[in-house]
C-alpha cells in the first residue's frame, strides 16, 4: 500500500515539474513572438515609430534586431 501511495507521489511530482517546465518555455518563447507579431502590425498599418526590446540573442532575438 505505501509503495503504491510512493509511486503515486512520484508521478505527480514529475507532472508536475513537467507543467511548471513547460509553462515557463511557454512564456519565454511566446511573448518575443507576440512583442514580433504586434510591431510587424503596426509596421502594416503605417506606424514606424514603435521599437521592440530584444534582450535575448537566440533566433527570435535576432529577428527583433
Amino acid at each position: 500500500m505505501q509503495t503504491a501511495m510512493m509511486t503515486r507521489l512520484a508521478r505527480w511530482c514529475v507532472l508536475t515539474g513537467l507543467m511548471l517546465g513547460l509553462v515557463m518555455l511557454q512564456r519565454r518563447v511566446a511573448r518575443p513572438v507576440r512583442a514580433l507579431a504586434d510591431a510587424a502590425e503596426r509596421a502594416e498599418q503605417g506606424d514606424y515609430t514603435g521599437r521592440v526590446e530584444v534582450r535575448v540573442r537566440d533566433e527570435i532575438g535576432q529577428l527583433g534586431r
